[in-house]
């Protein structure tokens, strides 16, 4: 929302007709997909999706976006998508400061953050067609090859158990990529200062760049 935040104008929620049952996300996950690239044909640039469970246990979908889109036009995209007449909505985003507090405030309520028991393939929360770029950054410079290769095993060890945890919380695995320069992390970043601390505390001393 602080990158992106100041280019999204509406807002769309799409639902599911009363008697769907969520049990495998990656099935609505397709349908989402398919619905984003009608929004990029119809000439959207900008969106970020971020997804919810309802009381009722099934998935629902709230797509920011960077222009208009006719109600009706919505309405007639998702009941061709998933097979079935469902609630859709647009709308307007007026303030965009009160926006960002509202996607932190509604989008984070724990109730519809904890999985259903027996729902898998859930996957990642939310997304967007934007890159991203973290806001803090962190360089070490190491004075030997050895110096460097005992910090990262460590911090390598760490972000396997993140991804450990994250993969028991989203009923999937996760792995990490063969070749990769480092990782980003979300939410997380205070715990990771402290394995940092740690390391260099321990194990050396290298030059910090913030």
């Amino acid at each position: 929302m602080e990158l992106y935040g100041d280019r999204y104008t509406h807002v769309i929620d799409l639902t599911y007709p009363g008697d769907w049952v969520t049990t495998d996300v990656r099935i609505e996950q397709k349908h989402l997909t398919r619905f984003l690239k009608k929004l990029v044909r119809f000439g959207i640039v900008d969106y970020f999706w971020a997804k919810e469970y309802q009381a009722r246990a099934v998935i629902h979908w709230h797509v920011l976006i960077d222009r208009f889109v006719p109600k009706d036009l919505v309405k007639a995209w998702w009941a061709e998508i998933i097979g079935a007449p469902a609630r859709t909505n647009i709308d307007k985003i007026r303030d965009k400061t009160a926006m960002g507090q509202y996607v932190l405030q509604y989008w984070t309520k724990e109730e519809q953050k904890t999985i259903p028991e027996g729902v898998t393939g859930h996957g990642r929360w939310w997304g967007s067609n934007n890159p991203i770029k973290p806001t803090d950054e962190v360089t070490l410079r190491f004075k030997s090859a050895k110096e460097a290769s005992t910090i990262m095993r460590h911090t390598d060890r760490f972000y396997g158990h993140l991804l450990k945890d994250w993969g028991k919380k989203a009923g999937r695995i996760y792995k990490r990529p063969a070749r990769r320069a480092g990782f980003t992390v979300f939410g997380v970043g205070d715990r990771v200062e402290k394995v940092f601390l740690r390391l260099v505390t321990g194990f050396g001393s290298p030059e910090i760049i913030l």
